[in-house]
């Protein structure tokens, strides 16, 4: 699936949606939070510095985080240049930074 063009927070944009999620959301509650192996865990994981922004993150980094993360969610793996991964990533980042302070 080609990434759309907006992103989460932009009018109109819904991630689920955009992910064909919005009529299985146990699946991407499974991808985002539920599972053993959640974007947090993945994050802490690849040792992601959350002062940083996603584009400040080293690329290494941010790829195996890819892999692994389409290992642990097969469904994640149908995401051209792990865009879907990638969203979910900045918001955890986001999120983080703003609980942070």
């Amino acid at each position: 699936i080609e990434k759309p063009k907006g992103s989460p927070g932009d009018p109109g944009f819904s991630l689920i949606n955009v992910m064909e999620l919005q009529d299985d959301k146990l699946s991407y509650l499974a991808i985002q939070v539920c599972n053993e192996r959640t974007v947090r865990d993945l994050c802490h994981a690849a040792r992601l510095d959350w002062n940083r922004t996603y584009c400040e993150q080293p690329t290494r980094d941010l790829c195996n985080l890819f892999d692994v993360a389409k290992k642990e969610h097969s469904y994640l793996a149908r995401f051209h240049n792990n865009w879907a991964t990638g969203e979910l990533v900045k918001q955890y980042l986001w999120n983080r930074r703003k609980h942070m302070k």
